[in-house]
């Protein structure tokens, strides 16, 4: 008996072992039953070891190798534990006898499976159901160029103030995906010792593109710093390096990371000189950090290996780790709940704010409560009293039996050829867009939302032309309904080709598209600060006319009107916003006031502008989400915003252009230069947290309750105008009046390397309302800051002192159990 067993289990692994040959990965494998096995060997890589964020875009590297005949077919990718795929993510597949081919398919995983189908002739022939490991929103994800990513993990075990974990994962420099979107789940890419060059040109162009839409990239140096610089995108390089020097002491990086160095060897570092930025560390005449930013993004450069030893083992590595990450990485992501991160990675939620806008259609809205009283009563009057009526005056009542059914067939025929007249014969199609223009680049984000709308029940094909990744958007609904037709979706660099299956009749189907491109400059500013105003020019640089522009700061916002092509407005606005800590507010009241659609409001137009007045406003509110930044510069909380009924994403439906309708936000943050006297009001110089211990948590929007402990915000100014300033005043919003005991306050001493008192006051704040989280529109939600506590730092105080050369500003706030809205800084001065 034990025999037989025992051959059976032989058999049964045998035949296993046959099953699995085509596939490895973390998952299962089938064949279809019946047919014969299928000479295509089958790998997957699903993201980044598999791991990914949920709604982000994930690479499926799908490897094959054809061990028989010629082989074409196609590779579809969908979600599994669905009632209903969504979506497929199409690639076509063409392998000669002996061949192998590497495809990656980019997919929006939402579910913890996914589907591989392997497919030829419309058969299936082999099936793959990979996992993927979600990283949560509070994790900070780390990716490692290189081989290194195991001397990497130290990062793991940093105390960092955030929900989540830090998470590294390796990423080969010949997988490195080349579309930036697919970057998005990252918070860090280092490249490790490896070259530059070693990367596609695709996946350097893509780097680029990630670093301006917010990323920050670790540069590590070394011995081998030119080698491993050479290639890299001039814009992401913060130094040149002219060589190597050992030094014999390393006095910068005891300071930050407050322990002694163990100098058993000298320290091998890069000699370089720095291009931008700020240098955080020096020793001697050797830049040892430099912080540079490309577009709203970040690029630290280390002269040193932080992974070779003696660093790797340096037992002051967590802490300089910790001041490093505090400096590079937004505020929102080592403390998720103080807002958004501005970085596109953390937008997988921005499309359910298009909803209203997209769905903003004549034919989806229901009649009129009128119309349908009045039908109603048509109905009852026609087959009721008129009948009667009529057939008694005729002495025919007796036909009633027969009048009836036929009013009644009649009503309703009449009835349906009202609403096809009103929902039309034609498919339509509405197109909501947000371009998102990164300052001193040529990038941009691009998302649309496009919803065709069909009078039939049938297969529509759809083409949206450019180098887009599109989805199945289900507005704000987190699963789709059965009913839903499935969309197969073919990405492509040129163009992207979607079949939308069964769609039913006079429905919408939503498709999500996003994009990072090289775009045209739309909004050309010229702007600069002279006494308390904002003064210089806007231009439209468009092709496009711009129906119109505002200059929003601080909460208020001025309408600049409409611009046509290459016209340019002249701007002189006094920079008075309300005080309080406001971040990115976008005055939606006001905004809602200066909207003006066509410039006037005849009675054929009425309906048209109103629907176009609530387009725009769903579109601000939807453009707030991605304006909530760090504010880690002077300028970050002043935007120019503009629109037009011009779409960024050319649709055709069935091979022709359909009908309906599109309008595009255009949003643009600017950053000003200062000239001669100036005097900056606060709320345009907002802090960022660059340092904090205690125990903290977010109960309300833009508040952060500390227990027994301290923050630092870092404020940054010019530092050209360092040596001018004649005054600084830090404001500290609270939403109710603070008890000076429980707070303190101290500057920090650039030259002295210690830490100061301030002197607080209270004051009353003339603004009332300031919206800290950008995300929360409610009024309810808003806090309320009626109160502050205010320090002068003047000249006769020893104010450039508490400048750096690189112009920032430290202060420490020891609380005890208070809620601290986001401190601002006025500063004045001359620039000379």
């Amino acid at each position: 008996m034990i025999g037989i067993l025992s051959t059976r289990q032989t058999l049964i692994i045998i035949f296993l072992m046959a099953q699995l040959a085509g596939a490895s990965f973390s998952g299962s494998v089938s064949t279809v039953q019946g047919q014969e096995p299928v000479p295509v060997s089958v790998e997957l890589e699903v993201g980044f070891d598999s791991k990914a964020r949920v709604g982000s875009w994930t690479p499926v590297a799908v490897l094959l190798e054809n061990r028989g005949p010629d082989f074409a077919g196609e590779v579809h990718v969908g979600e599994w534990g669905n009632n209903a795929a969504s979506a497929r993510y199409v690639a076509d597949v063409v392998l000669p006898r002996g061949s192998r081919k590497r495809l990656t398919i980019y997919a929006q995983p939402n579910f913890p499976r996914l589907r591989v189908e392997l497919i030829s002739d419309g058969d299936v022939v082999t099936k793959l159901e990979p996992r993927v490991n979600f990283i949560d929103h509070t994790d900070v994800f780390v990716g490692v160029v290189g081989d290194g990513a195991g001397a990497w993990n130290l990062l793991t075990t940093l105390e960092v103030p955030v929900e989540g974990e830090v998470v590294v994962v390796n990423v080969a420099p010949d997988t490195f995906p080349q579309r930036p979107e697919a970057l998005d789940s990252f918070d860090v890419i280092t490249l490790a010792d490896v070259p530059a060059q070693t990367l596609s040109a695709g996946a350097l162009e893509a780097l680029e593109a990630w670093v301006a839409g917010g990323g920050t990239l670790i540069l590590p140096g070394g011995s081998n710093v030119e080698r491993n610089l050479k290639g890299l995108p001039e814009g992401l390089m913060p130094v040149v390096p002219v060589g190597v020097a050992k030094l014999e002491s390393a006095l910068a990086l005891e300071r930050l990371g407050g322990e002694a160095f163990p100098m058993t060897y000298p320290l091998t570092v890069s000699v370089s000189h720095a291009l931008s930025g700020q240098v955080l560390a020096q020793e001697g005449e050797v830049p040892m950090a430099v912080l540079s930013r490309s577009g709203q993004g970040r690029v630290l450069f280390l002269a040193f290996d932080p992974m070779a030893q003696p660093l790797a083992g340096w037992s002051g590595m967590p802490k300089l780790w910790r001041e490093l990450l505090f400096q590079s990485l937004p505020s929102s992501v080592l403390i998720p709940d103080i807002g958004p991160n501005q970085s596109w990675a953390r937008s997988s939620g921005w499309s359910s704010q298009f909803y209203s806008a997209v769905y903003n259609l004549p034919a989806l809205e229901f009649p009129s409560i009128n119309v349908l009283f009045g039908l109603i009563a048509g109905y009852i009057l026609l087959v009721g009293p008129v009948n009667y009526l009529a057939l008694r005056r005729l002495r025919r009542t007796g036909l009633m039996w027969i009048t009836i059914p036929v009013l009644v067939l009649v009503f309703s025929g009449g009835i349906y050829l009202l609403a096809v007249d009103a929902k039309g014969s034609d498919i339509q199609v509405s197109s909501v867009s947000i371009v998102q223009e990164v300052p001193d680049s040529d990038w941009a984000r691009v998302r649309s939302i496009v919803g065709v709308l069909t009078p039939d029940r049938a297969d529509h094909r759809v083409h949206i032309l450019g180098s887009s990744l599109i989805a199945p958007w289900e507005g704000s609904r987190p699963f789709r309904s059965s009913g839903d037709s499935e969309v197969i979706i073919r990405n492509g660099r040129e163009r992207s080709e979607l079949k939308l299956v069964n769609m039913r009749k006079w429905t919408m189907r939503g498709l999500r598209i996003d994009s990072v491109r090289r775009v045209e400059e739309t909004l050309a500013d010229n702007l600069y600060v002279e006494g308390n105003h904002l003064k210089g020019t806007v231009r439209n640089s468009s092709l496009v006319p711009l129906r119109q522009v505002w200059l929003i700061a601080s909460g208020v916002a001025t309408d600049l009107g409409g611009l046509e092509p290459g016209e340019t407005a002249t701007v002189d606005w006094p920079l008075m916003g309300p005080a309080g800590g406001q971040s990115n507010l976008l005055p939606l009241d006001m905004l809602h006031e200066t909207i003006h659609p066509s410039g006037g409001r005849s009675s054929e137009t009425v309906e048209a502008e109103d629907r176009t007045r609530q387009q725009l406003q769903d579109l601000i509110m939807a453009a707030s989400e991605f304006l909530y930044t760090d504010l880690q510069r002077f300028g970050a909380n002043l935007h120019i915003m503009a629109w037009t009924g011009e779409t960024p994403t050319g649709v055709t439906v069935d091979g022709e252009e359909p009908v309906g309708s599109s309008i595009t936000l255009v949003v643009k943050p600017v950053v000003p230069r200062l000239q001669g006297r100036f005097s900056l009001p606060s709320d345009l110089i907002m802090g960022r947290i660059v340092g904090i211990e205690g125990e903290t948590e977010n109960t309300d929007p833009g508040l952060i309750p500390i227990t027994d402990g301290s923050v630092i915000y870092q404020f940054e100014v010019d530092a050209n105008v360092r040596e001018d300033l004649r005054g600084a005043t830090l404001q500290l919003p609270f939403p109710d009046e603070p008890r000076r005991a429980d707070v303190s306050a101290l500057a920090y001493h650039w030259e002295d390397d210690t830490w100061e008192p301030l002197e607080l006051k209270k004051v009353a704040l003339p603004s009332q309302v300031t919206l800290l989280n950008a995300q929360v529109y409610r009024p309810a939600f808003r806090p309320v800051f009626g109160h502050a506590l205010e320090v002068e730092l003047d000249s006769e105080t020893g104010l450039p002192n508490y400048v750096s050369s690189t112009g920032l500003i430290r202060v420490k706030l020891n609380v005890d159990s208070w809620g601290i809205g986001t401190p601002s800084l006025a500063i004045e001065g001359e620039a000379q």
